[in-house]
């Protein structure tokens, strides 16, 4: 009698056992996914910064850019303009300059469209905008023109863009010939606003390249008798 009730107390310890294994199992796989899922949302709808800066100094030029992510723990820089592998050959240049012509698509941006890119694009953060620029030349009339399209586009700037911090100054040199320019623009997107974004340029690529099939196939190519 008494190896009879330990065998099923020690059947009992098991199968409790067990199942307890499989409910901090399911916990575990629960805990998981929930994490999972918070991770891949914070990632979702947090911001990148991205940083252009611009440095000009007469025939010099240097445009940079920097990407900072999740608390800079991802820091990217890249030196887009001069490219520092400058050295290649003629040959693949003006190839790929030929390809590049015969690939090259006229891309419509209707109202509508343009709107919508608009929309999206105007969530997007923008922290800094940043211009600084002196010129000079001895050709005044050119100098002033110069002075005011400058101011011009300031002006549409500061209307555009709602930014944390803006600075835009330009001064004019009438007695000597040159250029000097320090521009920065630092925007802080949300990876939801850049997938919407790259969504509606694919969507208006996409019905561009079906509007040039379309134009392509409006030739009725039926015969009416014989045209011989």
């Amino acid at each position: 009698m008494f190896n009879k009730i330990s065998i099923k107390s020690i059947d009992n310890y098991y199968l409790e056992n067990n199942t307890n294994m499989k409910h901090i199992e399911m916990f575990n796989l629960y805990f998981f996914i929930a994490i999972t899922i918070l991770v891949l949302f914070i990632i979702y709808k947090s911001r990148l910064n991205i940083i252009i800066s611009i440095d000009i100094d007469n025939n010099t030029k240097l445009i940079k850019l920097n990407i900072k992510y999740l608390f800079n723990l991802l820091n990217i820089k890249i030196q887009l303009y001069p490219p520092k592998k400058s050295i290649v050959k003629k040959e693949e240049i003006k190839n790929k300059k030929e390809k590049e012509k015969s690939e090259t698509r006229k891309i419509k941006l209707f109202s509508y469209e343009i709107l919508r890119i608009y929309a999206v694009a105007s969530n997007v953060q923008v922290k800094e905008l940043y211009s600084n620029i002196s010129f000079g030349n001895k050709n005044i009339y050119f100098t002033c023109f110069i002075y005011v399209f400058i101011n011009t586009i300031y002006g549409n700037l500061s209307n555009l863009i709602n930014a944390e911090k803006i600075y835009l100054n330009v001064e004019p040199n009438f007695l000597e010939n040159y250029i000097n320019g320090k521009v920065k623009i630092h925007i802080s997107p949300k990876i939801e606003d850049l997938w919407k974004l790259a969504i509606a340029f694919i969507q208006n690529y996409r019905k561009n390249k079906d509007g040039d099939r379309n134009e392509s196939n409006r030739v009725n190519t039926k015969p009416y008798g014989d045209n011989a």
